[in-house]
């Protein structure tokens, strides 16, 4: 394949760019067919919080961690955020040089993937010393997965995809950026879910969680989560959601393994590709992604490693 796009005179950025929009007029165009195909199996990986840099021998654990995922045989693939890390702090180019690398295994891959947004993959909002600050912090992002925006949504075998942005950069509380999803997102999704209707099972992908009890668990049962750590604003998004057939929703960030069933609707923060960021485990959830199963109106998600050993010092 590679030689057959050089022969096009493409480079790998375009081709990937064009793949990317391409699946997404697919999806779009087949939504009836695959509405009309429910009760089909099929299978999706949720891959989360690689934070992929050169170091640390980190390019050959996502060889590793996609190996394995392709061995799932899933028909898609969810990226949950961060997939680089520390691109808050870089310089496009060095953020740019980390998407690569997972963009390089990527074309080995033999499903679509799909990319939501996470705090690490915001660029040169405080890069270093001499570096111009992004105009628009989410442009190497989009540029490199081929997105038009950061929230969008699809249909696959029978079920509804919403991706969120839930990062927000800009805020009064002394933090980096606090979980949120804006007003302008949260009317966007209230037609989209408006269009989908009552019966169409939904899964919602969005970085930073809307529902977690990570924080009452290892800290103290009073213990409030942290703006940066949840959504602010996630009673009115759950209140959304719950009108619908929404089955899942999908989080990462806090790099453990978490299940939460309330209101209907299952809460699944998926474990690190990374683990405790490429130092091993976190909180005893090793590294690996989800494999989510979905048939019909239900599904089964399960946790899978990859056989990955740490070699970053704790102390790095």
């Amino acid at each position: 394949m590679r030689s057959q796009r050089r022969r096009k005179g493409l480079s790998r950025r375009d081709f990937l760019r064009s793949a990317a929009f391409a699946a997404g007029g697919l999806w779009l165009a087949g939504c009836a067919g695959l509405r009309e195909g429910r009760g089909r199996e099929f299978r999706f990986v949720h891959y989360t919080d690689s934070h992929i840099r050169p170091e640390f021998d980190v390019p050959r654990a996502v060889e590793m961690s996609l190996a394995k995922a392709k061995a799932a045989r899933p028909s898609l693939m969810i990226v949950g955020g961060d997939l680089i890390t520390d691109g808050y702090t870089s310089d496009p180019a060095t953020a740019s040089s980390r998407f690569d690398i997972f963009l390089d295994a990527a074309q080995r891959c033999d499903f679509p993937i799909r990319y939501c947004l996470g705090n690490h993959d915001v660029v040169a909002v405080e890069p270093p010393q001499g570096t111009a600050k992004a105009a628009d912090p989410r442009e190497v992002f989009r540029s490199k997965l081929g997105l038009p925006r950061t929230h969008f949504s699809f249909d696959h075998g029978g079920w509804h995809f919403v991706v969120l942005d839930s990062m927000q950069i800009e805020n009064d509380r002394g933090l980096k950026y606090v979980g949120a999803i804006s007003a302008e997102q949260l009317a966007w999704l209230a037609k989209d879910l408006e269009q989908v209707g009552p019966n169409a099972p939904i899964v919602v992908v969005t970085h930073i969680p809307l529902l977690t009890v990570f924080f009452q668990r290892e800290k103290a049962a009073t213990d409030p989560a942290p703006a940066d750590r949840i959504v602010v604003n996630a009673k009115d998004v759950i209140q959304l959601l719950s009108r619908y057939k929404t089955k899942l929703v999908l989080q990462g960030h806090l790099h453990i393994f978490e299940r939460i069933e309330y209101g209907g609707i299952t809460f699944i923060t998926t474990g690190a590709v990374s683990g405790k960021w490429w130092r091993g485990p976190n909180y005893g959830t090793p590294e690996g992604f989800g494999v989510v199963t979905c048939r019909a109106d239900a599904f089964q998600y399960e946790h899978q490693t990859y056989g990955w050993v740490a070699t970053r010092p704790k102390d790095k």
